[in-house]
């Protein structure tokens, strides 16, 4: 894979909707950019996560994991076409 995030970069990928990509100092939760994922997250969780537009939600290395509320984000990446007509996706 050529990426400007050299040979430190490593993909996770949860089919259709998110893939997880870490750097030397962070890692990010990106998600498909055309969906309500991360403004429903921006919008439930607010503060607790800091964003990347309307794609990604991105994890300093050296800070704790907020985890209840990433798993509710992955639950929701993972029901995605079930609740994509909720408000808060089933959040």
């Amino acid at each position: 894979m050529h990426s400007k995030w050299s040979t430190q970069c490593r993909w996770i990928s949860i089919p259709m909707v998110c893939k997880f990509k870490k750097t030397l100092d962070q890692y990010a939760m990106y998600l498909q950019c055309t969906s309500k994922l991360v403004d429903t997250f921006r919008l439930v969780f607010g503060p607790t996560f800091t964003y990347e537009g309307s794609r990604a939600i991105v994890f300093p290395l050296n800070q704790k994991i907020p985890e209840a509320e990433l798993k509710e984000c992955i639950k929701a990446c993972l029901r995605y076409h079930k609740v994509k007509d909720q408000m808060t996706l089933g959040i």
